[in-house]
């Protein structure tokens, strides 16, 4: 007899198919495989299951007895006895084994097994084996005890024979929803070194990581008002030691825009109460209140014009401190005025296109401080004396769909703004201009992506900041993913914004910026017959060096498929398998996901 099983694609055959009670099925001389072909053509299935007896018991097992696994009709391995989970819920059980080779830590085995806990929560037992640097495992524990309460634990040991080192690592996240408007979220990290994630991990983001953050935030929010509970502890991955201030805890309110009665004025306020944590030295706690009063006045040319006042009130304490409490006031002002035009072309049959231009100007005024003795944790504390004028040109580019279907989005196509801030006075370096900053974003419909942004300084003429990501695509051929970044302290970098004016470049950065250029190129080729080339590189033009070069080759055919990667570092070369065979199990190499990340 023959059977199709169409939900899984699987083809069963045997010599005697015979029904049991209960519903179960013995097949001798047995044959399983998730593979087409055709037998009068004399083609054979690429690969399958042989086993001398078969019984299959549905929503329980599938037992077999010497079973042998061929590929292309070679045997390849024997095994006298299988057990195989054939219920449609999870089953513990192995997964597939992580294979891989490097020269600085030899062969590499990964042997997952899963265990289930009941319908909400499951853990994955992960044995790593490394031949030339030693021994470890990864427990991740993962639940979802209802809608609203969800989170996993990672738990990491590895034995180091080459630092002679026992090297742990523990990561959570917990998310528990109370309702709609009140959410608390945990995440949290621990590494016993400094240097554990760059030697025992391989994705490039890992491997780079300057720091870890543990998190507790605790948020309420509103139709008009939020607030939120946070304590931070944050670890320098690059030195020793723990010098850095930690947030235990910091309270936070903000209520973004509430309207006076039926006039158009509006009053928002940010209030923040902050205790600074050192490891080595005095805690420092702060309070900081900051309400504003808007004006918003639409005018008869179709300006808005958007006058504001304000008072920052800041107070710190410091624990040895025993002159009290160390005050700052800041009187705050400003105008906005903001404008738009459009005009539309219309096009025959593909919707019209809207060109939208919006100007817009603000001026901002900070009085005198006072209180200059104050400590420095944030830009809170580092808000200067300010008369600045910042302005923006924003041009967009609208592609109307046309079409009256509901839920049919309009496209832009294009967007651009130049924001440039002149300091009319407190010139502190004697320069009136800021750098000029351009942002730009291009859709097409398919094929380009492009995402830049950039500051150009006037006093060095040269290009200080530059980053870019762009994304070709050209289906079902290929696609390429290029970035860049670039930063060259040649000249004053400006700060992005600013707490009171997200778009000002008033200020500058407090440190000096480390210098960065670097390329990224990520790239898929899809050829015939079902090959896929890959490409993933980082390159650092400043030192002239490659962070990491990978190369991927991938064939998928109808009922498998196979990678071979290879993964070039500056301190070890990587070479990965990964062997899929659909519906029955596969042998795989974590840097192949990765690498082939979006290839269907």
């Amino acid at each position: 007899g023959r059977l199709f099983l169409p939900r899984d694609h699987y083809h069963v055959s045997g010599d005697r198919i015979e029904r049991l009670a209960d519903q179960r099925y013995r097949l001798e001389g047995a044959v399983l495989t998730t593979c087409d072909w055709d037998e009068a053509k004399g083609e054979r299935p690429v690969w399958r299951l042989r086993a001398r007896r078969l019984t299959i018991e549905p929503e329980r097992y599938l037992t077999a007895r010497d079973v042998m696994f061929d590929i292309n009709n070679v045997p390849v391995f024997y095994l006298p006895y299988l057990i195989w989970p054939v219920k449609t819920e999870r089953q513990s059980g192995l997964l597939q084994p992580h294979l891989g080779y490097s020269t600085s830590e030899g062969l590499k085995v990964r042997q997952p097994i899963f265990v289930t806990l009941g319908p909400s929560q499951d853990l994955t037992l992960t044995l790593d084996e490394r031949t030339r640097r030693g021994e470890g495992g990864l427990l991740e524990y993962r639940y979802r005890f209802s809608r609203r309460s969800r989170g996993q634990i990672e738990v990491e040991v590895f034995r180091d024979r080459v630092t002679d080192v026992l090297r742990r690592r523990a990561a959570t996240v917990q998310v528990v929803e109370f309702n709609e408007r009140l959410q608390l979220r945990v995440s949290g990290q621990y590494v016993s070194d400094e240097s554990i994630l760059r030697d025992l991990h391989t994705a490039t983001e890992d491997r780079t990581r300057r720091t870890i953050e543990s998190n507790l935030f605790l948020t309420y929010h509103d139709a008009y008002q939020a607030m939120t509970v946070l304590t931070r502890y944050t670890r320098d991955l690059t030195a020793a030691g723990d010098a850095s201030a930690q947030l235990l805890p910091a309270l936070a309110y903000r209520l973004p825009s509430a309207r006076l009665w039926s006039a158009p004025l509006f009053v928002s306020t940010e209030a923040s109460a902050i205790n600074f944590w050192r490891r080595d030295g005095p805690s420092v706690q702060r309070v900081d209140i900051f309400p504003v009063l808007v004006w918003r006045q639409e005018t008869p040319l179709g300006l808005i014009v958007t006058p504001r006042v304000g008072i920052r009130e800041t107070a710190y304490w410091r624990e040895d401190s025993e002159g009290g409490a160390v005050r700052r006031d800041l009187r705050v002002a400003g105008l906005g005025l903001a404008g738009a035009a459009r005009r539309t072309w219309d096009r025959a049959g593909r919707g019209p296109i809207i060109h939208a231009v919006e100007p817009g100007i603000l001026y901002t005024y900070v009085g005198a401080r006072d209180g200059e003795a104050v400590p420095r944790f944030d830009e809170i504390d580092d808000i200067p004396e300010q008369s600045l004028i910042t302005a923006t040109l924003t041009n967009r580019l609208i592609a109307q769909s046309g079409s009256a279907q509901a839920g049919v989005a309009d496209h832009e196509l294009l967007w651009v703004r130049l924001t440039q801030s002149y300091r009319l006075a407190h010139r502190p370096d004697g320069i009136p201009w800021s750098a000029l900053r351009a942002e730009a974003t291009v859709r097409t419909h398919s094929m380009l992506q492009f995402d830049a942004d950039a500051f150009f300084d006037h006093a060095e003429r040269t290009v200080t900041v530059f980053n870019s990501d762009t994304r070709l695509t050209w289906a079902p051929y290929w696609d390429l993913a290029l970035g860049h970044r670039s930063t060259r302290p040649r000249g004053v970098i400006p700060l992005r914004g600013d707490v009171l004016d997200p778009l000002s470049l008033g200020l500058q950065a407090a440190e000096p910026r480390e210098e960065i250029d670097y390329y990224t190129v990520g790239a898929h080729a899809y050829l015939p017959r079902g090959f896929v080339l890959a490409n993933k590189t980082y390159y650092n033009r400043r030192t002239h060096a490659y962070t990491e070069i990978s190369y991927g080759l991938k064939y998928t055919g109808q009922c498998w498929s196979v990678a071979f990667t290879y993964q070039d570092f500056p301190e070890k070369n990587q070479f990965g398998v990964l062997l899929t065979l659909i519906g029955a199990t596969s042998a795989a190499s974590g840097q192949a996901a990765d690498l082939f990340s979006g290839v269907p």
